[in-house]
């Protein structure tokens, strides 16, 4: 298949969506998932709390996998999502947290228009807006602070250790940096 999303899942797994729209899963080796939404096709893909299974449709409506069929979760958050929920869902000005069965909301922002997310495995919470500026609303955040402009993906391994994804916005060319021993630097 040809994927334009991925998104890892505990033990190893994978979940996919390809070019057409088909929702896959790696358990050990790739296989069609033959759930697709009600809905529109799904955008994204995750493995949530606990490993419950969720989606986003290209307009950030969100999708909950329950008893082998997906059911809509819009009700939980009454917004559109800007990213399939894992054990933080985000909408463009407010982020939740999953609390024992039930979604609560963590903050709401009027500044910027967030479009991803990212947990560190202590906690530290990273958003990214899209205008390619970092914040922070979970824990300590050192890596906000020199962040490189031009930033359009972040993964969070924990508060002191931050991938980003740059885009020069002259040239277009993408680089790869990172925030460890309390700077960024780029690596490739």
């Amino acid at each position: 298949p040809s994927f334009v999303f991925v998104s890892a899942a505990r033990g190893g797994g994978a979940w996919g969506i390809d070019a057409s729209g088909d929702l896959w899963q790696f358990t050990g080796s790739w296989s069609p998932f033959n759930h697709p939404l009600s809905g529109d096709a799904a955008a994204q893909l995750s493995a949530g709390a606990q490993g419950a299974l969720w989606a986003i449709d290209a307009n950030g409506t969100p999708y909950s996998y329950v008893a082998n069929s997906w059911q809509s979760a819009e009700a939980a958050f009454g917004n559109p999502l800007v990213q399939s929920p894992t054990s933080w869902a985000l909408a463009a000005n407010q982020a939740w947290r999953w609390n024992t069965g039930s979604w609560s909301l963590i903050e709401e922002w009027d500044r910027y228009n967030a479009k991803q997310s990212s947990v560190g495995s202590d906690g530290a919470v990273l958003t990214l807006d899209d205008s390619g500026g970092l914040h922070c609303f979970a824990g300590a955040c050192p890596a906000v602070d020199g962040a490189p402009a031009g930033l359009v993906q972040i993964a969070v391994v924990d508060a002191s250790l931050v991938w980003g994804i740059v885009r020069d916005s002259g040239t277009g060319q993408y680089s790869l940096h990172l925030y460890s021993e309390g700077a960024w630097r780029e690596v490739a």
